[in-house]
């Protein structure tokens, strides 16, 4: 809840259940976001870290991402599952008529709020928040999804990724312009393609949003990581990828 709330970067600790040593991390959006991938994802990278396990002499950043990381994701995504289980038993609680949305409204509204209500996350958090719809959504919490419902929110999917455009990467400063200016002008295509007009689609709707999240969701769209599909892959390479996308976040 402290991470919802506006805190991203508070250091969080927890206990290594192997070792019982106590670790710490930051709360980082790219944390986050590699937390709450998809649940095949992260069964491919344990399976590969298994693997590599074997290996004599494990490069430093694969024990880095083995040790710390990878724990450290589970972790959060431990925490988000408890929370997003808790609301669970809230909505059943409410089917089941132990106490009506009203009653539930004080204690609930705001958590519910600064989830999906884009005016009032903390500003450049669009990275994590929609992501965290998403996973609410491809993990069948069907009873949060009604929860948010009841209060005016729904769980939509996010329609924005960070392959839209097919960006090539560029550096720092390229990227620190581009976002300045596509911000105030969106992209265009002269390409007459179905890719081409959902993406110019996907670009409009932002016209009736604020201008923080179009720089957020413009920021996804200059990023250098590009959507992983861990079906077309073995366990090893996309262990590889997700690596790579680590150590350029490091």
């Amino acid at each position: 809840m402290s991470i919802l709330d506006f805190e991203e970067y508070r250091t969080q600790y927890y206990e290594d259940p192997l070792t019982k040593e106590v670790k710490s991390f930051e709360a980082t959006d790219a944390r986050l976001r590699r937390s709450l991938r998809e649940y095949e994802d992260m069964v491919k990278i344990k399976a590969a870290l298994l693997e590599v396990e074997k290996t004599k002499e494990l490069p430093n950043i694969y024990q880095q991402y083995k040790e710390d990381e990878f724990p450290a994701e589970v972790v959060l995504r431990n925490w988000f599952d408890e929370f997003l289980s808790g609301l669970d038993d809230i909505e059943a609680m409410i089917q089941g008529g132990l106490f009506t949305a009203e009653d539930a409204r004080p204690f609930l509204l705001y958590w519910i709020q600064i989830i999906a209500d884009r005016n009032l996350r903390r500003k450049g958090g669009a990275s994590f928040y929609d992501p965290f719809l998403d996973y609410i959504n491809h993990s069948k919490y069907a009873n949060v999804e009604a929860l948010f419902q009841r209060y005016g929110y729904k769980v939509l999917p996010n329609p924005y990724k960070n392959n839209d455009f097919f960006l090539k990467s560029k550096s720092k400063a390229e990227t620190e312009t581009e976002i300045e200016t596509e911000t105030k002008s969106f992209f265009c295509f002269g390409e007459d393609d179905l890719y081409s007009a959902l993406c110019c689609a996907k670009a409009s709707k932002l016209a009736y949003e604020n201008e923080e999240y179009v720089r957020d969701i413009v920021k996804l769209w200059c990023s250098n990581q590009q959507e992983n599909d861990s079906q077309q892959v073995d366990n090893l390479e996309f262990l590889g990828k997700i690596i790579q996308d680590f150590k350029s976040e490091s």
